[in-house]
């Protein structure tokens, strides 16, 4: 019965230790898995940020265009009240 009791027991201690190395493997690939996500997580909020600063420049373009239009439209308007319409076309 001692050997019994002998090969029974390192058979415990042989899935104790297996079970631990798996653990520790499971756990390194969770950290690994973790960092990755980490990772992408603050590329796409760089990526957010860009967007946000092309936003801004598109928004700021816009606001030009449209002063560049009315400024266009002010200055045909002071052409056209001058009598000087012929001279553009």
């Amino acid at each position: 019965m001692n050997k019994k009791f002998d090969s029974f027991y390192k058979k415990i201690i042989k899935f104790s230790k297996d079970e631990l190395k798996n653990s520790k493997n499971k756990t390194k690939s969770l950290q690994s898995y973790i960092k990755k996500v980490e990772n992408n997580a603050k590329s796409n909020i760089e990526i957010i940020d860009v967007l946000k600063a092309e936003l801004k420049v598109s928004e700021i373009q816009t606001v030009i265009h449209k002063l560049y239009q009315q400024q266009l439209r002010k200055f045909t308007k002071e052409l056209r009240d001058n009598g000087l319409r012929h001279e553009l076309t």
